[in-house]
């Protein structure tokens, strides 16, 4: 079944809310230049102009530099918001190592302090978004440490540190295929008290819970988590977008049980909700949604409907170019539109949608990508049944490699 890529969209925002977070100086404000300096880049930094915010940033850190009483917490600061800046350009490896010097230039200043657990929350960003999980997940580990040393304040600093460490965990540990870890942080992250936790907040985590519960086939607990992680959200805000991830997984469950009712009410749910969001964050959970209705549709013998919902689902992905995600698209839709033309004996049609389907998977992933296995079997099968051994051979032969299981030490 399809299941659209909704998870991420909290996981981002969090994630840029806590690069905000070290914006502030990390020692008593100096006076003068280097103040004016620092705080016209952040201006810059905040309205989305992130080449002047470098410009400045950059003048910033060589005043600090040079500085007769150099101050190594001003440093700090002129070095993350210079990060902060050369991220927003895409450079995630070169913010990476500025945000680096300046964690340890805060250690060694602050030692254990909140602009230093601050600095380390953006370190890990930078290494997650550079494809450095394992030095990322060091970077969070030092954030929380930090933070939970902290004592309570009323502005909530330490809590708030604790949170967008344990979330950017949590969400990491689910990227690196590791369920377990991630609902550990997650467990924690609802353990702080409620006042630290945005309704929002607690339904992100309840989501990544879920589902880590639907990969290990916890599918009935996973659905109890998503209907109170959509109560949080609807109380929260009735037209947040991210309800319709909750509401399709929630249909998806119904369907499963063969609860055909309830599953298309929840589709419907879900579908409105993603047409609230606009350009590829609404067409993309958009076709899949639309393509898992014409799967119930399927199921339920409208063969009509299907094709009525497969063919929109198709137009959305068609609109979106060649991307890679839009080419995957329409090569599950076709695959799916050539099953329903084969088992109505319509072989032609279904050949060929297959076929194109094979041809758009390869060019978005590649010839060894393991999502080829359900067009090839259909392939191999269609082959087979019309009497074309060796063509059946053929796609047969690819299949069985690609289930080879990966030498250890490959290194792909």
């Amino acid at each position: 079944m399809t299941r659209p890529g909704f998870r991420g969209i909290a996981a981002a925002v969090l994630a840029a809310a806590g690069m905000l977070a070290a914006a502030a100086p990390c020692a008593a404000a100096a006076s003068g230049e280097w103040q004016s300096l620092y705080e016209r880049a952040g201006r810059h930094y905040a309205g989305g102009d992130a080449a002047a915010a470098e410009a400045a940033a950059r003048q910033a850190l060589r005043m600090a530099r040079t500085a007769q009483r150099r101050s190594d917490p001003h440093v700090a600061s002129s070095l993350n918001l210079l990060a902060l800046a050369r991220q927003a350009q895409g450079d995630a490896a070169q913010a990476a190592e500025l945000l680096r010097e300046a964690l340890a230039l805060s250690e060694r200043a602050l030692g254990a302090h909140a602009n230093t657990a601050a600095l380390a929350l953006n370190l890990g960003g930078a290494l997650e978004a550079a494809g450095r999980g394992e030095e990322a997940i060091a970077a969070y580990e030092r954030c929380l440490a930090i933070g939970e040393a902290l004592p309570g304040g009323a502005d909530g600093q330490a809590a708030r540190l604790r949170k967008n460490a344990l979330s950017a965990l949590s969400a990491l540990a689910a990227g690196l295929g590791r369920p377990e870890q991630a609902r550990a942080y997650d467990r924690r992250l609802l353990a702080e008290e409620d006042s630290t936790l945005s309704g929002r907040e607690r339904a992100d985590a309840l989501a990544r819970q879920a589902q880590a519960l639907q990969e290990q086939g916890g599918a009935d607990e996973a659905a109890g988590l998503h209907r109170e992680a959509a109560a949080l959200r609807e109380a929260a805000d009735p037209d947040d977008p991210a309800l319709a991830g909750h509401y399709n997984e929630l249909a998806l469950w119904h369907m499963q049980r063969k609860e055909y009712g309830e599953a298309r009410q929840r589709f419907e749910q879900a579908l409105a909700q993603a047409r609230k969001r606009e350009g590829a964050a609404r067409a993309l959970p958009e076709a899949a949604i639309l393509a898992s209705m014409a799967k119930l549709a399927e199921q339920q013998g409208g063969t009509a409907q299907a094709r009525q919902a497969y063919g929109a689902a198709l137009d959305i992905y068609t609109g979106l170019g060649d991307a890679d995600e839009a080419l995957a698209g329409r090569s599950q839709i076709l695959n799916q539109l050539a099953g329903l033309d084969y088992r109505q004996q319509r072989w032609a049609d279904a050949e060929r949608r297959f076929l194109e389907a094979l041809r758009l998977l390869e060019q978005a992933a590649g010839p060894a990508d393991p999502r080829l296995l359900p067009v090839l079997d259909n392939l191999d099968t269609y082959y087979a049944s019309r009497g074309q051994p060796d063509k059946s051979r053929e796609f047969a032969r690819r299949a069985a490699e690609l289930r080879q299981p990966v030498p250890a030490g490959s290194g792909s």
